[in-house]
């Protein structure tokens, strides 16, 4: 595992106006991070790019479109292979009063979540990182 950092500190020299992480994992896997208070145009969307298409969760969106999954893909001679977008029904409901209620029932019952303090640790992890490559670079 592996972490880039890139960052523009404006209005603070402790709060990042714009940062751009990429994570760098096992098998080829990168995940990109993009957070920008600076630019105009403020988007709630969270994407995730694969071999097979690509999610995009806007949370701007109805509840009706707010998961969308667009199976085009790359083949190996590098053209775009189009299909259509469909949506993917989500519940509305609100994200922390359910994972307050999950956690409670996990409680009641004695049931692992399906996060636990395993994933925390390794969030934990990644976010030291993250903040280590910060400090490195931006003092």
């Amino acid at each position: 595992q592996n972490v880039e950092v890139n960052a523009i500190f404006s209005n603070s020299k402790k709060i990042a106006d714009y940062i751009n992480i990429i994570l760098y994992f096992e098998k080829n896997i990168i995940a990109v991070i993009n957070s920008d208070w600076i630019s105009p145009y403020k988007e709630h969307r969270f994407s995730v790019l694969g071999s097979k298409g690509s999610l995009i969760f806007d949370d701007t969106k109805d509840w009706s479109n707010k998961l969308i999954i667009n199976p085009s893909y790359i083949n190996e001679k590098k053209e775009i292979i189009y299909k259509p977008e469909r949506t993917i029904p989500v519940l509305n409901e609100e994200p922390l009063k359910k994972e307050v209620e999950t956690f409670l029932k996990c409680v009641e019952k004695s049931s692992r979540p399906i996060t636990n303090i395993d994933e925390g640790i390794k969030v934990q992890i990644v976010l030291d990182m993250i903040n280590n490559k910060l400090k490195e670079k931006y003092g």
